[in-house]
C-alpha cells in the first residue's frame, strides 16, 4: 500500500453521487497559507506522521477537511502526551 493512500479519496472515488469541490483540495502552498506557517518543511513533517495526502504526479494535494481532522486528532494526542508525562514525574 502507497504510504500517501487515503481511504476517503478511495471511498469518494467508488461513490459516484458524491462528488469533491475543487475547494476542497489544497496544494501545499494554500495548506501553508491556510495554517499560516512560515515553512512547508512542517507540512513534510505532518505527512510523516500520518497526514493525509494525495500524489498527483509530483505535488501534493491535501483534502481540506482530512486535513482539519487530522490536525485536531493530533492535537488531542500530544496534549494526552504532555499529560501522562506530567502525572510520572
Amino acid at each position: 500500500m502507497n504510504e500517501y493512500y487515503s481511504p476517503q479519496v478511495e471511498r469518494l472515488a467508488k461513490t459516484k453521487t458524491q462528488k469533491i469541490s475543487p475547494d476542497e483540495f489544497l496544494t501545499t502552498y494554500e495548506l501553508v497559507t491556510l495554517l499560516k506557517i512560515r515553512d512547508k518543511k512542517v507540512i513534510y513533517n505532518f505527512i510523516r506522521e500520518g497526514m493525509p495526502v494525495i500524489l498527483i504526479g509530483k505535488q501534493y494535494r491535501f483534502i481540506k477537511n482530512e486535513v482539519i481532522d487530522f490536525l485536531k486528532q493530533r492535537s488531542k494526542e500530544k496534549i494526552r502526551q504532555m499529560r501522562d508525562s506530567r502525572r510520572g514525574e
